[in-house]
């Protein structure tokens, strides 16, 4: 479907203006999903100033990011990247937009949606989304602290920004339960399963599905080869089919790539 099918003309308006031309309207789900959109990404994308709005966590720790807000930044202080479908470029924005789509769809807040439909029937009693639920089973052991430049970001209210594009807390034992449910088709069917690898190219040995990242090198055998995902600041899960292994952990540092 189109996304106009699901949000405001106001929200899809500008969302991709590439080369003087508005092709926002043209915008499909898919394109959202993996990051076909053109659409400029608000997180790592910078501005006329060279600034990202990963930057503004620092500049401005107390500022609360609202889902909208990081949309419209990224509509008014950053540029499209081609057409949509006509390219490859991460971008936080689609899934911010996923999000209330979701949230359109259900006439439920995104945070009721995770818990209703993944959360409570796999028993992810320790996972919850930041600043707007809480987990079930409170941890024993404190949020993992969150680094970036040197600086601990975990108490600042600007780490908000990331909200359908990653403002999950969950721990290993939860995100195990989450892949492992994936992966023997227990959380969607096996066809939806395989829609979801509709392979856009990463980067090189890097495949990009639905919400999937799919690690396979030149030269390398078939048996190593890895699905998954991994955020921003070092979160990952892995699954490796050949040896039904699971990789899943974290770096807990936005500059762990470095």
């Amino acid at each position: 479907d189109n996304i106009t099918k699901y949000l405001d003309s106001n929200i899809v308006k500008g969302l991709n203006i590439y080369k003087s031309t508005d092709f926002s309207n043209s915008i499909k789900i898919k394109h959202l999903l993996n990051h076909t959109s053109g659409i400029a990404d608000y997180y790592m994308d910078k501005n006329s100033d060279g600034k990202r709005l990963l930057d503004f966590m620092l500049l401005e720790p107390e500022h609360f990011w609202e889902p909208l807000e990081t949309i419209n930044y990224a509509k008014e202080q950053l540029k499209s990247h081609f057409q949509p479908g006509n390219g490859f470029h991460y971008s936080d924005t689609n899934y911010q937009l996923l999000g209330l789509i979701i949230e359109k769809i259900t006439s439920k807040p995104l945070h009721e949606v995770l818990d209703k439909y993944i959360f409570t029937p796999l028993k992810m009693e320790n996972t919850y989304q930041i600043f707007y639920s809480e987990p079930k089973v409170k941890s024993n052991f404190p949020m993992a602290k969150i680094y970036h430049d040197g600086h601990d970001l975990t108490q600042f209210k600007s780490i908000s920004l990331s909200w359908a594009s990653g403002g999950t807390v969950s721990t290993a034992n939860d995100m195990y339960k989450f892949h492992k449910a994936l992966v023997e088709n227990k959380l969607i069917s096996s066809e939806t399963f395989s829609k979801m690898q509709d392979w856009a190219r990463f980067g090189p040995g890097i495949r990009y599905g639905y919400a999937l990242m799919n690690f396979r090198l030149p030269l390398m055998p078939r048996k190593y080869e890895i699905w998954g995902n991994s955020g921003s600041i070092g979160a990952y899960m892995y699954y490796n089919p050949a040896m039904d292994a699971y990789l899943i952990g974290t770096f807990n540092n936005i500059n762990y790539q470095v």
